[in-house]
């Protein structure tokens, strides 16, 4: 049986129009995945705690993850002709003749929209009491697998002062502002 294949055409420019406002407003965090949903009447193209409407016709009944580097680096290629076909079937987002390898997921399955531009710190705040389903739907699996290897990686190079990844991750999730010597006393 031949898995489900879902078609949207959008206007080029417009489309065009909605990565590059993405590219120029959120943070581009290393792993981020893009996820795309669509409405009925619009694409949503959500990415880190941005999002952009596209007008778009067709059926959609799926959210697509894809690398969200990739798509935002289509802004530079973005395939001609007008309108563009988007097709999500299996693990492969075409774009035109452009394709992305993708995870498809049940359709509105994305529950966690990170603010625009977080921090790092707020980043591991907010991600950190997130089930591993939720963060995986919402295509930051990779996000916080980063923030937990730096503070492994924080705590082995701090472990000959003393400190480990629970003072780390305490240090991260404390909401006092902190001065130069807090760490080791005043200066």
């Amino acid at each position: 049986m031949k898995p489900p294949e879902y078609r949207l055409e959008v206007d080029r420019a417009a489309l065009s129009d909605a990565l590059k406002r993405l590219a120029k407003t959120v943070a581009k965090r290393a792993g981020e995945e893009a996820v795309l949903s669509f409405d009925g009447a619009n694409l949503h193209i959500d990415i880190g705690g941005g999002c952009m409407t596209v007008p778009a016709k067709g059926t959609f009944d799926c959210q697509v993850r894809v690398s969200g580097k990739t798509l935002l680096n289509l802004t530079q290629v973005l395939p001609s002709g007008n309108p563009i076909l988007i097709v999500a079937a299996k693990d492969q987002l075409r774009i035109q003749n452009c394709a992305i390898r993708c995870t498809m997921q049940e359709a509105w399955s994305k529950i966690i929209d990170l603010p625009v531009n977080l921090t790092g710190k707020e980043a591991a705040e907010y991600l950190a009491h997130q089930s591993t389903a939720d963060l995986e739907a919402s295509g930051l699996t990779k996000v916080a697998g980063g923030m937990a290897r730096a503070i492994r990686e924080a705590a082995r190079l701090l472990a000959p002062y003393g400190i480990c990844g629970s003072d780390i991750e305490s240090l991260i999730h404390d909401k006092r502002p902190k001065t130069d010597g807090d760490l080791f006393g005043p200066q």
